[in-house]
């Protein structure tokens, strides 16, 4: 797929002078094609009516003022959107399923959308994925706070601990947009012959899964 967003410097005609129509392609398609809207086509064009339309039809193009910023953009979101739907449709998985499997191209929407002020995206996404506990030790019982990065956004989590190699859910939680996740767990029981345990933050599917660094377990005196 074509670079994310990459519109935004382009030039604003994809198409010359002039333009053939394709075949079975209508005056709205063949405008979005060459990114001419079909009133400037219909008028550079005078002497054709919509009757007349057809493939191998050609047709000429305007000259174009140069068109702003935030235009440029709108075309370039555009774009940006029917490419993702057809990966999304090859792959066989909805829109947003598939921006939930690639948690690097979501951050990257969410990242041009806070440059642009688009509503809901108020801070921007954190980049890699990692886990971080608030402390390195603990006595079960105590209140530790875990914080994720670089999970797909608004996915459903499980958050545990590895005890004597086997996966002990803790709690469940859902990340935010950008892939961030916060949350306050209780540290496990565990056996008098374990020191230490590991937390880790994994999606409900088991396809993203991150790990924290030894947590110390001390015990209560």
């Amino acid at each position: 797929m074509a670079p994310l967003l990459s519109g935004v410097a382009s030039a604003q005609s994809r198409c010359g002078d002039a333009e053939a129509l394709r075949a079975d392609e209508s005056i709205g398609a063949f405008a979005e094609r060459c990114n001419v809207p079909v009133e400037a086509i219909l008028a550079a064009n005078p002497d054709v009516s919509r009757d007349e339309l057809q493939g191998g039809l050609v047709l000429l193009l305007p000259q174009q003022e140069e068109r702003s910023w935030a235009d440029r953009a709108r075309d370039a979101v555009r774009d940006a959107g029917r490419q993702i739907e057809g990966a999304a449709t090859e792959a066989g998985r909805s829109v947003s399923d598939y921006l939930s499997d690639q948690p690097d191209l979501n951050r990257d929407i969410l990242e041009f959308g806070e440059r642009l002020g688009l509503p809901g995206v108020s801070a921007p996404p954190d980049r890699g994925a990692g886990i971080l506990v608030g402390s390195t030790a603990g006595v079960p019982g105590d209140q530790v706070e875990v914080t994720a990065t670089g999970l797909p956004g608004g996915a459903e989590v499980l958050v545990g601990a590895i005890i004597q190699d086997e996966f002990v859910m803790l709690t469940r939680a859902t990340a935010d947009t950008a892939g961030r996740l916060n949350v306050e767990v209780e540290v496990p029981e565990v056996p008098e012959t374990e020191d230490e345990i590991q937390f880790v933050v994994r999606t409900s599917d088991g396809r993203v899964s991150l790990g924290s660094e030894p947590f110390a377990i001390h015990s209560r005196t």
